[in-house]
């Protein structure tokens, strides 16, 4: 199986047969921006990631062959001019196309957890702590409901699960699996993302201009950039004045117990005028993975994707080589 996004998608049903995917792919990266393409016959299921400059990833899942990454690309372009399929496009927010793309990653770290010696509450309090990428799988007892609950980097971005309410928020999906399991019994299936591998199997087709050439990696600069691109998409998109540094002090608060040097109350981290002063002795891939983790939800909580989208399509090419090496997903 697949996964995409649960949102009401941007277009479905259409049959290959009558596509040009490759025109279809550039003319939704121009419309959207970033999303997803899933593909679906009766011997093979396919999905296809892309952002503004180019697809990002692959997956071909043809009986027991599961292909990834720019081989996978080929096959289903090629697959496409030779079977029928049916075609979903679904739009994803930049700041989460990443993520989306790595899931066929995902590998089991905990299966067949019993809500009778696990709390489900717990469990996701343990993986939020261990900052996990990937996904929590809940079965009820005796009941036919399911569901699962995305983590990128321990923050809950999605959920899907077997009730398929629309008007339902992730939190309250994880609220309502929780009680259920509380209530009647459950099973938990734990899955982490490789990011070593999904990073090695990611592409980067067309993109506009090679990363910069660096030995080393200066999470500061980049934590800096990223930070300022919020700041400049806040201001644009605000119709009213908004303290850009009060939002940015609570959400560094929110944040304190599993980045310690966000903590406003230590000054080890401040952010001001479009520079960072920082005074502690991280490692770059936490600095920068920190600063990003903010710089999503704020992001999503504050309705931000059309307006930060620019900036940071620039940011995410001038930093490529660097993310990939520190293993970050935005």
């Amino acid at each position: 199986m697949i996964l995409m996004p649960r949102e009401r998608p941007v277009i479905q049903d259409l049959n290959s047969y009558y596509l040009d995917l490759e025109r279809l792919v550039e003319h939704f990266q121009g419309q959207i921006g970033c999303g997803g393409v899933h593909l679906r016959s009766s011997s093979a299921e396919a999905a296809l990631f892309f952002d503004e400059t180019g697809i990002i990833n692959g997956i071909h899942q043809s009986g027991q062959t599961l292909l990834r990454g720019q081989q996978a690309i080929d096959n289903v372009f090629q697959a496409t001019k030779q079977d029928n399929f049916t075609v979903t496009v679904y739009r994803i927010a930049p700041v989460n196309v990443y993520f989306w793309a790595s899931l066929s990653h995902a590998e089991p770290i905990y299966k067949d957890l019993s809500s009778e010696f696990t709390d489900l509450e717990a469990l996701i309090k343990k993986m939020r702590h261990e900052r996990l990428t990937g996904f929590i799988e809940v079965t009820i007892d005796r009941e036919n409901e399911s569901g699962l609950l995305f983590f990128n980097n321990g923050s809950l971005i999605e959920s899907s699960c077997s009730w398929a309410n629309g008007d339902c928020t992730p939190q309250n999906d994880q609220q309502r699996l929780s009680d259920m399991s509380r209530e009647i019994g459950g099973v938990f299936n734990v899955s982490r993302v490789m990011l070593a591998e999904a990073n090695h199997d990611a592409v980067a087709v067309a993109s506009p201009s090679p990363p910069p050439a660096t030995d080393t990696v200066d999470g500061l600069a980049m934590a800096q950039e990223l930070l300022a691109a919020l700041e400049t998409a806040v201001a644009q998109a605000s119709r009213r004045k908004t303290d850009f540094d009060t939002l940015l002090r609570r959400k560094f608060i929110e944040k304190a117990d599993f980045y310690g040097f966000l903590d406003p109350f230590a000054g080890e981290f401040t952010y001001a005028g479009g520079q960072i002063r920082y005074t502690g002795n991280s490692d770059p891939a936490e600095l920068c993975q920190a600063v990003a983790v903010c710089v999503r939800e704020l992001t999503q909580q504050l309705g931000l994707n059309e307006a930060i989208r620019p900036e940071l399509a620039a940011w995410r090419n001038k930093y490529a080589q660097q993310l990939e090496t520190l293993k970050i997903l935005i």
